[in-house]
């Protein structure tokens, strides 16, 4: 019963995502205002600042898929948390605990994937896309959000790079990035580390 129940549910999404009829969005070279989140000295002071500027929302962490993999097919989060990047994005948006969902991720050739899906390794990646590709890219992932999430009604928290969120921005209302704008790999490596540190100080 569960079985045919959950290809039905996945029949049903992949349908709604071939009926929607969405415009198609090049990606903006620069990114919206406002769009960054400040950095924060804290988990709680990043979860505090978040429920106090987005009241009556909800919020969905959204983090990139990373050229680090298992070898083998697996769970997606355990299958990029060998990426150390990948490892405290993923922690970092689970303590934030503004949602009881866990993180979804961004895959260069999935698409849309859920923490708990089992996906086999591969060695795609949007870095090396054009422009024009990676647009095409973010419609199909839009089109797989706005199938399962409400995006009036959501948040998107990315914790990305400019190569994942900017394909994904036109399409999604309310988004904001959780990393500050200038902050390169080694700099956003550097803040999960400190605000880990200090929650695991705390508890």
């Amino acid at each position: 019963m569960d079985i045919i129940e959950s290809q039905e549910s996945s029949i049903t999404t992949e349908t709604r995502e071939e009926q929607m009829d969405l415009p198609f969005f090049p990606e903006p070279q620069q990114d919206p205002e406002g769009f960054s989140l400040p950095e924060f000295e804290t988990i709680l002071q990043a979860r505090e600042y978040m429920q106090q500027h987005f009241k009556g929302k909800r919020f969905l962490p959204l983090i990139s898929c990373t050229k680090q993999k298992l070898p083998n097919k697996a769970p997606a989060w355990k299958l990029y948390s060998v990426s150390v990047l990948f490892y405290k994005s993923y922690h970092v948006a689970k303590y934030l605990r503004l949602t009881l969902r866990d993180p979804y991720i961004l895959s260069a050739k999935y698409g849309l994937v859920s923490s708990s899906e089992i996906i086999e390794p591969y060695d795609e990646t949007l870095s090396n896309r054009s422009r024009k590709e990676r647009a095409i890219w973010g419609r199909k992932v839009a089109k797989q959000l706005l199938s399962q999430f409400d995006v009036n009604r959501e948040v998107f928290i990315f914790f990305t790079g400019k190569k994942y969120y900017r394909p994904l921005v036109s399409y999604l209302p309310n988004s904001v990035s959780f990393f500050p704008q200038s902050y390169g790999i080694g700099q956003r490596m550097s803040y999960l580390t400190r605000l880990l540190e200090d929650y695991k100080k705390i508890y």
